[in-house]
């Protein structure tokens, strides 16, 4: 990943600010809410429905601080049927990636969750690249490569002693 975005041709450092950020808060997350399945016991739908209204005072206060309810109104007074039914959808997918999520946490362990998350970056970045028409550089090439094949091998090792089981 390192690789990859090293070779950027749009690097931007707010971008990478954020990123590392995400990369952090991510890392926390995965590892915070694992421990949570594992010791509360909730179901995929609570851990869901808990996640989601639990995030919705943090919402509101980054709301207020960077001035967003002030164009709340005109917002959403400029809403069509379209843009409601992406608005919708989006709202869907974001349900359905919190529970598939919850669900995947419940079976497998914390490192074999990230490594999921990770490929499936992968797989979003190799979309883009597709939908967007867009060529990585050959650094970022190599970096995509090296992410994918470090993602192969530890799915590899961590199969292996259950295939000497069987």
């Amino acid at each position: 990943a390192i690789q990859y975005g090293h070779w950027d041709a749009h690097f931007d450092g707010p971008g990478y600010f954020w990123a590392i950020t995400n990369t952090i808060a991510t890392c926390c997350y995965n590892l915070y809410t694992k421990w949570a399945i594992t010791d509360l016991r909730m179901s995929t739908y609570g851990s869901t429905l808990y996640n989601n209204v639990l995030c919705l005072p943090f919402l509101l206060f980054a709301a207020l601080i960077t001035g967003e309810q002030a164009s709340l109104a005109q917002s959403a007074a400029a809403v069509t049927p379209i843009t409601g039914l992406v608005l919708f959808l989006s709202g869907f997918l974001g349900f359905a990636i919190s529970f598939a999520g919850f669900k995947v946490q419940s079976l497998v362990s914390a490192t074999s969750f990230t490594v999921v998350v990770n490929v499936s970056k992968i797989v979003s970045i190799i979309t883009g690249m597709a939908i967007f028409a867009t060529t990585p550089n050959m650094g970022s090439a190599l970096g995509l490569l090296l992410s994918l094949t470090g993602a192969f091998l530890y799915a590899m090792v961590n199969r292996a002693p259950e295939q000497r089981k069987a």
